[in-house]
């Protein structure tokens, strides 16, 4: 039988780890996409971000305890770190090449690829309602993908399929894919073990690839090798690392609690936040008013995909 720990209070009770997950994504977003680090590699900042993870989960799996292992979470975790450290080095090159508000919208398309996947690795379904969330959410990241240009309409209807083939769409869209397949894994690694063991142990295995990577592509001469950890473990870097450990807990207590869906969708609501960052705060880009109608319809989407349980 399937050990499955839970946190059950009320129906609802995993919204409230489920609500940290997404401020403290948002705040991850903003700070991996600053410009001022734009400069270090996309494989330290990467780095940077899976150290601030295991440094917050080790003490977290020193409060749970170490739980029952079935044999299958091996197997699992260990797709889901190859996976996963790949994912991390595209979401970096995509933060330095792409605006923050074209980038987020299109990770709502993780949505609509979940619920392709999920039903397939896991025993989660999803209803009439989530479904329409869906095209809601679809129809917000094409409209998110319009930009304004000084004395011209937005009228080609084409241009947000040309804007998703440029640098830095690109690198989000494979993303986007990679993370429709591990948050699925996430709950089967949860299940077949525990959150706080399940988390030690993938980014224990991911901090080691990454050490490899920067070895043997950034730093092939120990001096190098030693300065290009000093980079990525600085603080001014390693802050956002933290705030995504906190993050990451937050999204493995509340997968014990909901289908794989509803969590991920609430954590979509941090794109919201992040792209009218992005738009008003930065002013990384011009957009039509119908292309700020689309970054708050792909949040609305997620919001119905969220209470459609």
């Amino acid at each position: 039988m399937v050990r499955v720990r839970t946190y059950h209070i009320f129906n609802c009770m995993w919204l409230f780890p489920a609500s940290i997950m997404m401020v403290f994504e948002t705040i991850t977003s903003i700070h991996f996409s600053r410009k001022n680090i734009a400069h270090i590699s996309a494989t330290q900042r990467a780095f940077a971000m899976t150290l601030g993870c295991l440094i917050l989960a080790i003490p977290y799996l020193a409060y749970e305890g170490i739980p029952v292992i079935f044999p299958r979470f091996w197997v699992i975790v260990s797709i889901h770190a190859v996976l996963l450290t790949i994912a991390r080095i595209l979401l970096m090159r995509a933060y330095a090449r792409g605006a923050l508000s074209q980038i987020l919208p299109i990770m709502q398309l993780q949505l609509i690829l979940l619920m392709i996947t999920n039903p397939l690795l896991t025993n989660d379904t999803v209803s009439t309602l989530g479904w329409i969330g869906v095209i809601v959410t679809a129809i917000g990241i094409y409209a998110a993908q319009f930009k304004k240009k000084d004395g011209e309409r937005a009228t080609d209807l084409l241009a947000p399929f040309r804007e998703i083939l440029k640098p830095g769409m690109r690198e989000i869209l494979m993303v986007t894919v990679i993370y429709s397949v591990t948050s699925n894994l996430d709950k089967l690694a949860i299940q077949a073990s525990s959150g706080a063991f399940f988390l030690v142990i993938i980014y224990s295995f991911m901090i080691f690839l990454f050490l490899g990577i920067i070895r043997f592509r950034i730093a092939p001469s120990n001096e190098a090798f030693r300065a290009a950890l000093r980079v990525a473990a600085a603080p001014k870097v390693l802050v956002g690392g933290l705030a995504q450990g906190i993050t990451v807990i937050g999204q493995v207590i509340s997968l014990t609690l909901a289908p794989v869906p509803f969590v991920i969708a609430f954590k979509q609501l941090s794109i919201g936040a992040g792209s009218l960052w992005g738009l008003f705060i930065r002013k990384d880009r011009r957009i039509p008013w119908y292309g700020l109608l689309g970054i708050l319809l792909s949040v609305l989407g997620a919001i119905v995909m969220t209470f459609s349980r």
